[in-house]
């Protein structure tokens, strides 16, 4: 099992260095400096600029991916708008509109309700 990506016997070396190092009396005031250390570390303007450039820099390929897609989607665009059809070109209307294909009757709308008549 591994706790941020450092293992078991990482971990235990790392214990084992420190007792050596620092000895079982001034371990706990070496460790509490070091983690005064990293706190005033993560808080500080440097580290957080650094996380902000590996940000930009780990989605970069991926910023400029999406931009060559769009450039190349505009030059479609371009293309397209410059060839448009002429006017011999053009698509007929369906004739009554868009909803007359649609209709029974071939396309005859249906007649509007007029007023009722007197029986």
């Amino acid at each position: 099992m591994e706790l941020f990506g450092i293992g078991p016997l990482e971990v235990l070396l790392v214990v084992l260095l420190a007792l050596i190092l620092f000895g079982p009396r001034d371990i706990v005031r070496n460790t509490r400096s070091a983690g005064r250390f990293l706190s005033r570390l993560y808080k500080s303007e440097g580290w957080r600029s650094m996380v902000a450039t590996s940000s930009a820099l780990r989605n970069l390929p991926n910023r400029l991916a999406r931009e060559a897609e769009l450039e190349e989607l505009d030059q479609v665009r371009r293309q397209l708008e410059g060839a448009s059809p002429g006017p011999a070109e053009q698509p007929e209307a369906p004739p009554g509109g868009g909803l007359a294909a649609w209709t029974p009757g071939g396309g005859s709308p249906l007649p509007p309700p007029g007023p009722a008549s007197p029986d």
